[in-house]
């Protein structure tokens, strides 16, 4: 796995062994980031199940101005602090070693709002819809900010989740990335 374009294009970043998590592949990543291109500039990016940071890492090397990853993993925040390392994006960068909810409670305690949120839980069980229902209640997404939900494509997300709408979704074979935004109707 690399970065893909930007500052740090084509530093190689340290994985994760096993089955606990998949990093996204590189033509989801081209695909996703190309997308993300109007939002990636001095943006404020969160990443929910960081793994090795792939995702807040190559926003970095976009333009974005921070990054905040929230993961649980003590193997997997070393791998984070590596990746970092070999990036030097450190300055730009603070990890949150918890779980997505303590992570997304802490964020909030400070009035944290990202552009670009990253949720890419294990395939197992609901977590996606957990989790968007936590940035909803929480207040996490920024007025025009994005959310990116990648999930196994066989799983349906809501269209809704309070104020969040389902603007749009990109299927590549088992992989699918649902976006929501904010609606703009008056609440």
């Amino acid at each position: 796995m690399r970065i893909i374009a930007g500052k740090a294009k084509g530093i190689k970043l340290a994985t994760l062994k096993g089955k606990q998590t998949r990093p996204t592949l590189d033509r989801v990543k081209e695909s996703l980031f190309s997308i993300l291109y109007p939002w990636l500039k001095d943006s404020i990016a969160i990443d929910f199940f960081s793994g090795s940071g792939n995702l807040c890492i190559e926003s970095l090397s976009r333009g974005a101005q921070k990054a905040y990853f929230i993961e649980r993993s003590p193997h997997a925040v070393k791998i984070i602090q590596e990746n970092l390392t070999r990036t030097n994006f450190h300055a730009q960068a603070e990890i949150i070693p918890a779980d997505f909810r303590e992570g997304a409670r802490i964020l909030s305690e400070r009035r944290v709002k990202g552009d670009i949120l990253f949720v890419d839980p294990p395939h197992a069980g609901d977590m996606v819809s957990q989790t968007l229902q936590l940035i909803e209640d929480l207040h996490l997404l920024a007025k025009d900010g994005i959310i990116i939900a990648e999930h196994h494509s066989e799983q349906t997300m809501p269209e809704c989740v309070g104020h969040l709408e389902k603007v749009r979704i990109k299927v590549f074979g088992n992989t699918t990335l649902t976006f929501y935004q904010r609606s703009h109707i008056e609440e």
